[in-house]
């Protein structure tokens, strides 16, 4: 065995202990809210929906598919509080 394939190990094993490590933080740790920018009932409503149960099952979290018409300006991508 050479020192560079025991230094590639060793770069492994601390990418998989950092990896775990991070994992652990338990993201997400609050509501997922997906703002739609258009009114409710179309496509891009149904399409909103779909995706937040795929990511309640994923991440075991609660997620919020919230309609804003008129937000497909900067009130559609401002702040969520």
């Amino acid at each position: 065995m050479t020192l560079a394939t025991i230094a590639r190990a060793a770069a492994c094993g601390a990418l998989l202990f950092l990896g775990a490590s991070a994992q652990a933080a338990g993201f997400p740790d609050h509501p997922i809210t997906i703002v739609v920018p258009y009114t409710a009932g179309g496509s891009s409503d149904a399409l909103a929906l779909l995706l937040g149960k795929q990511l309640a099952d994923q991440f075991s979290q609660a997620v919020v598919v919230e309609d804003k018409h008129g937000a497909g300006d900067p009130h559609g991508i401002g702040n969520k509080e």
